[in-house]
């Protein structure tokens, strides 16, 4: 039987939408909440930039569970997830604009691993 594979939508600020467009973030970052769980392997995934209407197109290569975001920058993944010179400290501590302690508590970290379609 053949596999199906959904189209995911996700919307990204300029910077990181460039990373990927650009293959220099090959590391998507969310909570791993009820619908990141859905998420399988050879899914695709289409990312719309926030303030406009241009879209890059995306496979999930493989999906990688963390507690902590901390966690995540501790790992040899880091070098993936467009964070620049930052220390995985100061990674974490950007994660805070978008993502509180308490839902990373709640529902961990989920590092997507993306291929450019």
């Amino acid at each position: 039987m053949e596999k199906t594979f959904f189209v995911q939508e996700m919307h990204l600020a300029k910077q990181p939408f460039e990373q990927i467009k650009k293959g220099e973030k090959t590391v998507e970052i969310r909570l791993n909440d009820e619908k990141r769980k859905r998420l399988k392997v050879g899914d695709v995934l289409r990312f719309t930039l926030v303030d406009g209407n241009e879209t890059v197109t995306t496979r999930i290569v493989a999906l990688h569970t963390f507690a902590t975001f901390l966690q995540l920058f501790s790992s040899p993944l880091f070098e993936k997830t467009g964070s620049g010179n930052m220390t995985a400290e100061q990674a974490t501590e950007s994660m805070y604009a978008y993502y509180s302690r308490p839902q990373e508590e709640r529902f961990g970290v989920l590092a997507i691993e993306l291929q450019l379609l």
